[in-house]
């Protein structure tokens, strides 16, 4: 049983760094690099705001985008419309921009470039997006602090009671 715990800290301690370091290199990535949006080798997480995919992909949805070097019709693409990253369909394509639309909405988007579109969805994840936008509330920046310390105090608790 002891052999089993101490395989599950050195697990838990693994997996919190590599998210350390991680988390890390996407700070520095958004604050040093002219590009917003940080990736990994090209992918991107997307928390989804607005209903604009309905069905598809519900306001609250994380995503996972991934830059691609051709885009086709039908693809669910995440791109920058001024500040804003909006994730909506391609309707159509010619060569010099494409033509995109929310599955809820009637209208299409203005016609956007290529170089707008930060990549094509790969997956999404239902509701996970609002936990992450919830982490990262003062409020939710505490609770992830308070579990860091219980689970730090109840593993030194557990090593004194042996």
């Amino acid at each position: 049983m002891h052999r089993i715990g101490s395989v599950l800290k050195v697990t838990l301690a693994v997996l919190l760094i590599l998210i350390l370091i991680a988390n890390l290199y996407l700070l520095v990535m958004q604050l040093f690099s002219k590009n917003k949006l940080p990736k990994v080798f090209g992918i991107a997480q997307v928390v989804v705001v607005t209903g604009s995919m309905s069905p598809s992909i519900e306001a609250g949805d994380l995503i996972v985008i991934r830059e691609q070097k051709a885009y086709e019709v039908d693809d669910i693409i995440t791109f920058y419309n001024g500040r804003n990253l909006i994730t909506h369909r391609i309707k159509s394509i010619d060569e010099q921009s494409l033509l995109t639309q929310g599955d809820a909405n009637n209208v299409s988007d203005p016609p956007i470039t290529i170089a707008q579109v930060e990549g094509k969805m790969l997956f999404r994840i239902p509701h996970v997006g609002r936990a992450a936008l919830f982490l990262k509330t003062p409020f939710g920046v505490l609770l992830m602090i308070i579990a860091g310390l219980l689970l730090y105090a109840g593993t030194r608790i557990a090593d004194q009671r042996k």
